[in-house]
């Protein structure tokens, strides 16, 4: 019974937990050929990229521009830059649009451009508002390459390949499946599975400075890069323990726990 309360108050100092449909990790846990090690990371809250991040972000885009200037295809470059920079990059095309109906930022650089012509500096994009998982308001900015196909009485044809700058709401903390102890099925207050884990020495550690710094901030649990939960942390935590909580089925739940117990396992040779 001592695990029990434990991960319950574990659970109470991790406030506000937002939990996710997990469809693709719902459907690994139920495909039983599953044989692929796990990945458990903690994440924290991160709002601004920091210089080395926007650098890489600019460096991506003017190498791109500076391909088609050098004569290259906009569509096959701004496909191969979505491949390689998934969620990151975006071609978008629109045909013969009304002037009024383009964002402000395009607009202003558009209405000069002549037909078929490449705008040869990038443009910086904003003003468009998305909810995260948080529920807050984030701006979409980003650097845009953009290209003229055509003008008609006031309307537009334009291609345009568009390098986000929203940085990604988390970074790593080093807290991951290497520090795995165990884990284990219990039921919450409601019957629903969750699952309790503990840390080694080092994860236990790590866990209490990770809480400390995030008090009031949100703290993120991936498995296999999909966002788990995100609950909000209310105070420091000791004890090496945490729990992890999906709207998992009992069979699920168990499923994961194994995959989990055999990253542990494997800490331990």
């Amino acid at each position: 019974m001592k695990k029990t309360y434990t991960a319950i108050f574990v659970s109470l100092m991790l406030i506000g937990c937002t939990s996710f449909k997990n469809v693709d990790l719902k459907e690994d846990l139920n495909n039983n050929e599953i044989t692929k090690p796990i990945s458990l990371q903690f994440k924290e809250e991160k709002s601004t990229l920091d210089e080395t991040e926007e650098k890489v972000i600019e460096q991506k885009a003017l190498k791109a521009l500076n391909e088609i200037k050098a004569g290259a295809d906009f569509i096959v470059v701004a496909h191969r830059e979505e491949e390689q920079n998934s969620g990151k990059a975006k071609y978008e095309e629109f045909t013969l649009i009304p002037q009024e109906s383009i964002k402000e930022d395009i607009r202003k650089v558009i209405v000069d451009l002549n037909t078929n012509e490449l705008l040869e500096t990038l443009v910086k994009t904003g003003g468009l508002y998305k909810i995260n998982e948080q529920g807050e308001a984030i701006e979409e900015t980003g650097l845009t390459i953009v290209k003229l196909l055509n003008k008609k009485n006031d309307k537009y044809s334009f291609q345009m390949l568009t390098y986000s700058t929203v940085p990604d709401p988390w970074i790593e903390t080093g807290l991951n499946e290497n520090h795995l102890l165990s884990a284990e099925v219990q039921l919450d207050l409601f019957y629903e599975p969750y699952i309790y884990i503990e840390f080694d020495t080092e994860g236990s550690k790590l866990f209490e400075d990770i809480t400390e710094r995030n008090i009031g901030k949100p703290l993120a649990i991936f498995i296999d890069d999909e966002l788990i939960s995100a609950p909000n942390v209310n105070e420091k935590i000791t004890g090496g323990a945490a729990v992890i909580m999906g709207q998992f089925t009992e069979e699920e739940a168990n499923k994961l726990a194994a995959r989990l117990n055999e990253a542990a396992k494997a800490n331990m040779n």
